[in-house]
Formats: C-alpha cells, structure tokens, sequence
C-alpha cells in the first residue's frame, strides 16, 4: 500500500471525528451502461473493474480510487446502512 494514499484518503475521504481502522488494496466491479431509457438495464454496458483501496473507518465503509492527474473518486457506504457484504475471489 502506498503511504501517499493513506495521506490522501486522511486528506480527503475522512472527516475530522472519524478514525482511519483498516485499509486493503483491491479492486470493484462497476456497471458501465449508456444513459439511454430506451435498453434494458440488464442488457447495457459492461462491468469494468476499478483499481483502488477499500478502507472501514468509525462511521463508514468507502472504496477510494486514485487517478492521474491528483484526481480521485470514492464510494462510501455509512456502516448503519449496510446489511450485507459480498466477497469474490478471482485467479490472480
């Protein structure tokens, strides 16, 4: 796990009563559809997965993605909100 990105999700994700308990590197699959009404959901797009670190802190679960450019994106789910969790492993 990189040290700039614990600095950053410090930075970034947590708010200032949350305190940082655990990080994993890993990667989650995200639907990609176009935005057209007209197809079926279950028929558009693509999953792609996304490159990342999963992290729990007091308040939340988040996925943290870092891109170029100093850019990022994160998912977050508040821990009262979640009622189950799925875990898959792959060959590599």
């Amino acid at each position: 796990m990189k040290r700039e990105w614990i600095r950053e999700i410090r930075e970034r994700v947590l708010s200032s009563d949350e305190k940082l308990l655990a990080v994993i590197k890993g990667a989650i699959e995200s639907e990609w559809a176009p935005f057209t009404p007209e197809v079926d959901k279950s028929k558009r797009g693509f999953v792609i997965p996304r490159n990342g670190v999963l992290g729990c802190t007091t308040h939340k679960i988040f996925f943290y993605m870092p891109k170029i450019l100093g850019r990022y994106e994160v998912e977050t789910a508040p821990l009262d909100q979640i009622s189950s969790i799925q875990f898959t492993k792959g060959l590599i």
